[in-house]
Order: C-alpha cells, then sequence, then structure tokens
C-alpha cells in the first residue's frame, strides 16, 4: 500500500487502499498531464491480454476534447462539448442514444410521487408526467404546456381533452373541428356523421 500524505493507508476501505492521496483534511487532487493532442485514461484490467487489459476503462481524449467510459472493453458512453452519447461516439444533441431498441426507464423509489419528463425554454414548459393516482393505484398520464395539462390518458384507456377526468373513450371539453367526417360503428358511407 502507498500513502501520499498519509502513513496507514490500510486503515481505509480495503477494496481500494492501494493508494492513498491525502490524510482527511484540506483539497486534494490527481492530474493526468499529457499532450495537446494524446490520450490520459484510467484502466480496469483483470488480465495481460487482449480485453482483459482494458475491461474497464476512464479516458479523456485532448484531441476532440471528449470524456469516454468503457465496460467489458467497449466504450459506452462519451460527453463531449456537444452532450452525452450512449452507444454512439459523435452525440448531436445534449442526450443522444443509439442503440438497436433505445429505451429510457425510470424507476421511482417512493410510489407517491410522479414520473416526470420536463422541458423549460424561457417561459415556455413542456410536461410529460405518469401520475401515482393516488389512493386509487390507477396512474394517469398527463401532457400539459405552460403548466396547463391539455391531455390526460387514465389507466381504463379513457383520454380526455381538456378534462383531466375522461369519463369516454374520448372525452373533449372544447369544440372539435372534423375536414373528412367521424365514422360511428364502422367505416362505410352509411356510418359517416358529416
Amino acid at each position: 500500500r502507498v500513502g501520499l500524505q498519509y502513513t496507514t493507508p490500510s486503515n481505509l476501505n480495503a477494496s481500494a487502499d492501494d493508494l492513498v492521496i491525502g490524510g482527511g483534511s484540506g483539497s486534494k487532487g490527481l492530474t493526468i498531464f499529457t499532450g495537446a493532442f494524446d490520450n490520459g485514461a484510467i484502466f480496469f484490467a483483470d488480465g495481460t491480454s487482449g480485453g482483459e487489459q482494458n475491461r474497464g476503462s476512464i479516458s479523456y481524449a485532448h484531441s476532440g476534447n471528449s470524456l469516454r467510459f468503457g465496460t467489458s472493453s467497449t466504450e459506452r458512453m462519451r460527453i463531449d462539448g456537444t452532450g452525452v452519447g450512449i452507444g454512439t461516439s459523435s452525440p448531436s444533441t445534449s442526450l443522444h442514444i443509439s442503440q438497436s431498441q433505445p429505451i429510457i426507464t425510470l424507476t421511482d423509489t417512493d410510489t407517491s410521487v410522479s414520473h416526470q419528463l420536463s422541458g423549460q425554454s424561457g417561459s415556455r414548459h413542456l410536461n410529460l408526467k405518469v401520475d401515482t393516482g393516488g389512493s386509487s393505484g390507477s396512474p394517469v398520464f398527463n401532457l400539459s404546456m405552460q403548466d396547463s395539462t391539455k391531455l390526460s390518458v387514465l389507466n381504463n384507456g379513457n383520454v380526455g381533452i381538456g378534462t383531466n377526468s375522461p369519463s369516454q373513450k374520448l372525452d373533449v371539453v372544447g369544440s372539435i373541428e372534423v375536414s373528412d367526417g367521424i365514422f360511428i360503428g364502422g367505416t362505410g358511407t352509411a356510418n359517416k356523421l358529416e
């Protein structure tokens, strides 16, 4: 074990006490100093050949100014001046996910709260929210803009526009404009309401 400014590194967690920097006071740091177009890296190895040498990795590429994270000897995430890329080495947006079946999963640890995806641009807001449904346990999906709910989908499949509690499969509070008629009970001409 090696301690820098600390004489008993074995006092710390045995899983990571081979190199200890600092003695518990003041700010400390570790710097990897490379050339302007070179890479600095930390590898996690479980062997001495092939992919064993870098099963896990954290590296910084100064040529493109990107921070890279790898697992199973493969780069998994890259952060550059544009954004965060998962499954892509060239993110084109703030968060760019590229996979054969990209899925984002939100799992709350408090069942009394909601899942939300929010966007804000100045005074303009967009919010997608899955509500817990309170004591009934029936979730509600809401689409809100400007802090006002515009569309609600209940657990039973009812959809509400202009109402948070639709009583029918489609419940609209307000006027509806239809350009080509409405079909009732079928798609034939006799079923068309114009």
